[in-house]
C-alpha cells in the first residue's frame, strides 16, 4: 500500500476529549472517581472502627463472665462441696449416671 500522495497532517488526530466524558477533561472524570473511591474507603474504615470497638467489647464482657465463674467456683463451690462429705457427692454421681442411660 503506497502513502504517496496522502497528506497525514490534515488527517484529524483523535484528541483525549474523544476518550473522556462528552464536553469535560478525562482527567477531572478520573479524579473525580479516585475521590469517590477515597471517600467509600473513608467511610468503609469508619465501619470496621466501629465493629472493631463492639467485638472487643463482647469479648471483653465474655472473658469478664468466664474469669467470674472460674473465681466462684474455686473460692465457693469447690470447698462448700469438699465440707458435704460423700453422701452428697454419691448423689451426684448417681444422678449423673442415671441421666446417662
Amino acid at each position: 500500500m503506497s502513502t504517496q500522495g496522502v497528506d497525514t497532517a490534515s488527517q484529524p488526530v483523535p484528541s483525549r476529549q474523544t476518550k473522556g466524558v462528552q464536553g469535560k477533561d478525562p482527567g477531572s472524570a478520573l479524579a473525580a472517581r479516585i475521590a469517590l473511591s477515597a471517600l467509600l474507603f473513608q467511610s468503609l474504615l469508619y465501619r470496621l472502627k466501629g465493629m472493631l470497638a463492639v467485638c472487643q467489647l463482647v469479648a471483653t464482657l465474655a472473658a469478664s463472665l468466664f474469669t467470674g465463674a472460674a473465681i466462684y467456683v474455686s473460692l465457693v463451690e469447690h470447698p462448700a462441696r469438699l465440707e458435704c462429705g460423700t453422701d452428697l457427692r454419691q448423689l451426684y454421681s448417681d444422678q449423673a449416671i442415671d441421666g446417662e442411660r
